[in-house]
């Protein structure tokens, strides 16, 4: 599967021989996510066999090896990992779902067991404790506090929003010229996220500068959606009524008559990331 594609090294996953086998069996059509967790990096190169000590990470750490990160410096090469396995999707004909936030990445020790809560939050680059940046600092101490992430720009945490803008359009810059990829703003919120109405202002300032960002560079189409499984009615109406976004993504079980439905309800295409169901 490619969903990891993009948290690891030659030595840990063979994208070439991936991407190649994926094209010479008809198939043109992958999502992979962006990772938000050094520890989650770690486990997946240690798993499929990669030099651990050799990962590359979004941002830069403040000493080599310290896993203490700068949300004000990305890592140049991760970033030229990231675009050169985006361009070889492109020469093979790949359309790449990329799922930029994961939500999911929020599961902490207090979420259920099995779902690899002791790498994700715990690694999380917004979690105070692996960076060296103030505007983290409110995200800390009770796990309770993490879901303020997607409280910044309503609660006027200017610099932690900044930060957060930088992440999105960071991605912005790097897939600037290709054609091959369309963004799922955040994937699986649903269950890590407390407050809507703070958390929906996010989302639109989130998706807005990215756009704007986009449209400083060129005027090529630019697709963004947002995953809506286990929203509720009410949520998802609002997302997928949303002019900020382009898509109709659905995370969950879904149905050809769900399907059908939606994409004449909102007028958008459908994009089912699960099992018929």
């Amino acid at each position: 599967m490619a969903d990891v594609a993009f948290y690891l090294n030659e030595d840990a996953y063979d994208f070439r021989r991936w991407a190649t086998w994926m094209a010479d069996h008809g198939m043109n059509h992958i999502r992979a996510y962006l990772p938000l967790s050094w520890k989650h990096i770690e486990k997946a190169t240690e798993t499929n066999g990669g030099d651990v000590g050799s990962c590359l990470f979004p941002y830069a750490e403040t000493d080599p090896g310290s896993r203490v990160f700068d949300l004000e410096r990305f890592d140049d090469a991760y970033w030229a990992r990231f675009r050169k396995k985006l361009e070889l999707c492109e020469e093979t004909g790949t359309i790449v779902h990329l799922l930029v936030w994961n939500g999911w990445q929020l599961r902490a020790p207090d979420t259920a067991a099995g779902t690899n809560s002791e790498i994700n939050w715990p690694g999380h680059f917004f979690n105070p404790d692996t960076n060296c940046n103030a505007c983290t600092e409110l995200l800390g101490g009770d796990l309770e506090n993490r879901y303020a992430m997607y409280h910044s720009v309503t609660d006027d945490k200017a610099d932690l929003s900044a930060a957060q803008k930088a992440f999105f359009n960071k991605v912005v810059d790097v897939t600037w010229g290709l054609d091959n990829v369309y963004f799922d703003l955040v994937h699986e919120i649903a269950e890590h996220r407390r407050d809507w109405e703070k958390t929906r202002e996010w989302i639109v300032e989130m998706a807005n500068s990215m756009r704007s960002h986009r449209e400083s560079k060129t005027s090529k189409p630019f697709i963004v959606g947002f995953d809506t499984g286990g929203l509720s009615e009410d949520e998802q109406d609002w997302i997928y009524s949303h002019p900020a976004f382009d898509v109709v993504i659905y995370g969950k079980s879904h149905t050809v008559e769900q399907a059908t439905e939606w994409r004449r309800k909102y007028g958008k295409i459908y994009i089912p990331t699960r099992r018929l169901g």
